[in-house]
């Protein structure tokens, strides 16, 4: 389990824009079950507090699973707003990325309270998360970047 002081903030766009050749995951089904997916993947890690926010207004997480979150002990914030798809095309993935991590820090109430969060797309999967949480603690470091 893991022991974190910042809430978790996954990054969504359920239902991007269509035919956005820079995506290759464009079916909203499958984009729905990926970040489901992802934030189950940090409630089995033993995360108490996430943050989803959508750029599409779409609502991840339907009362079952709110529910069964609240059963567990986590707290999953979600909040929205509708992404200008045309800016998207013109601008990028990096633009919509931005703007969704904007919206989370200047709308999250947990993001806010805390003073910090952990960034984490819906489509990813950090197994290593344990030691990497080691090495920001261990380093006292404020932020990692990975190239690819």
């Amino acid at each position: 389990m893991i022991k974190l002081n910042y809430p978790i903030l996954v990054t969504s766009a359920i239902t991007p824009p269509q035919d956005f050749s820079a995506l290759a995951m464009q079916d909203a089904n499958m984009r729905m079950a990926t970040t489901k997916a992802s934030i189950f993947f940090w409630v089995g890690l033993g995360v108490k507090e996430i943050v989803v926010v959508d750029s599409t207004l779409t609502r991840i997480l339907n009362s079952d699973d709110q529910n069964m979150l609240k059963a567990l002990g986590v707290f999953c914030e979600e909040i929205s707003f509708k992404q200008d798809n045309d800016k998207v095309r013109e601008l990028g993935l990096g633009f919509a990325e931005g703007n969704l991590i904007k919206f989370g820090v200047d709308n999250s109430r947990l993001i806010s309270e805390s003073g910090g969060f952990f960034k984490c797309t819906g489509k990813v999967f950090c197994r290593n998360f344990q030691n990497i949480l080691n090495l920001i603690i261990s380093k006292k470091l404020s932020n990692i970047f990975w190239q690819r």
